[in-house]
């Protein structure tokens, strides 16, 4: 007699029905149940390993979706998918080669496949690294211009394409000697964000194209633009602040730093640049209250930095010189001390702000 629970059928209709409740680890269950009744459920393979992919087991994903590969003969649409699904898993658990490899075999199958090309050219771009050349980049862009060229609207894959082609600009120089920027990695982030506005690693990036070119204020726009979509976001906030630095809008550039520390306490970097920041404020020499006050919260912000990382010798500078600034000149005089028992090249490189 057979029992009703131990055909496979039964396992795979209620483990959808988990699935749609979001109940992946039961869902699991299931089909670990049908596998057992019949190793060769390739259906059971592929679902069990979607199911650990919402539940963030990519690695145990991709071992599924490997056991799926299939032992009978099957469509090639359906192969393709397998393999599709199999790299994409390798994708996001940081297999770039593997992925690669599976990508082709979707390609071998179906050489219109965008995503295909997408996904193979993210993983190309990811196997770049800060000793890759010109040529390195080269088939990452070309898989994204086949997948554009295929389904032009995805925002994804010009922002890719954009982040590829700003990494080019590094081997690109003018007649003078003068790094190149991409312009055109700039169109691919306009139109990414004009599909879709609310990406901010697209406004982001765009942001730092136009740092490049030299349009500062634009840029500053840009990332504004990014803010408002990830209000907390660090990066951004720590990129807006030194970017205002440089044109001298101080006040604005101390407001990033200052809500990074708020967001971040153990924000060194953070630290170090709201310090800097309140010593560009001031001319510490003229002796009025407000210079001391503002280089007494210098100090405070130099002091934080040591806390968090004592061997910071610019830190350790800074603290000094505002010290001595403000009358403290034993303190002052430890500090540099300090300074050139860690690095003493610091000494020779640095210099101090509105000191004239």
């Amino acid at each position: 007699m057979v029992i009703y629970k131990d055909v496979p059928d039964y396992y795979f209709k209620k483990a959808l029905a988990l699935e749609k409740l979001g109940k992946y680890e039961e869902a699991i269950e299931c089909y670990d149940k049908i596998l057992g009744i019949d190793p060769h459920a390739l259906n059971a393979y592929h679902n069990k390993g979607v199911a650990l992919e919402k539940l963030g087991k990519h690695e145990e994903a991709a071992k599924c979706f490997d056991k799926e590969k299939p032992r009978e003969k099957i469509s090639p649409e359906k192969e393709a998918q397998i393999k599709h699904d199999e790299g994409f898993e390798l994708l996001k658990s940081g297999k770039y080669e593997e992925a690669v490899e599976c990508f082709d075999n979707v390609l071998d199958i179906n050489p219109n496949t965008a995503s295909a090309y997408a996904c193979k050219g993210a993983a190309l771009l990811a196997l770049t690294d800060d000793n890759s050349g010109y040529e390195d980049y080269e088939p990452a862009i070309e898989c994204f211009d086949r997948a554009i060229e295929i389904e032009p609207d995805k925002p994804g894959v010009l922002y890719n394409k954009g982040r590829a082609l700003s990494q080019v600009s590094w081997f690109e120089f003018d007649e003078k000697g003068k790094r190149k920027v991409n312009e055109e990695a700039l169109e691919c982030f306009d139109k990414a964000i004009k599909i879709d506005p609310n990406d901010a690693r697209a406004n982001f990036a765009k942001s730092l194209v136009l740092k490049d070119l030299g349009r500062l204020e634009e840029s500053i726009k840009c990332m504004d633009d990014a803010l408002k979509i990830e209000p907390d976001n660090v990066m951004f906030l720590d990129f807006k602040g030194n970017t205002l630095v440089e044109i001298g809008k101080l006040t604005e550039s101390f407001n990033c730093f200052e809500k990074i520390t708020q967001i971040d306490p153990n924000n060194a970097r953070a630290w170090y640049n709201k310090g800097t920041s309140l010593m560009e404020h001031v001319n510490p020499y003229d002796g009025s209250s407000y210079a001391e006050s503002k280089m007494d919260e210098a100090i405070e912000c130099f002091e934080k930095v040591l806390e968090i990382d004592p061997n910071n010798a610019r830190a350790w500078y800074n603290k000094g010189t505002s010290c001595i600034a403000v009358g403290r000149a034993e303190e002052g005089a430890t500090c540099l001390e300090k300074t050139m028992e860690i690095d003493s090249t610091v000494l020779k490189k640095a210099h101090f702000p509105n000191d004239s």
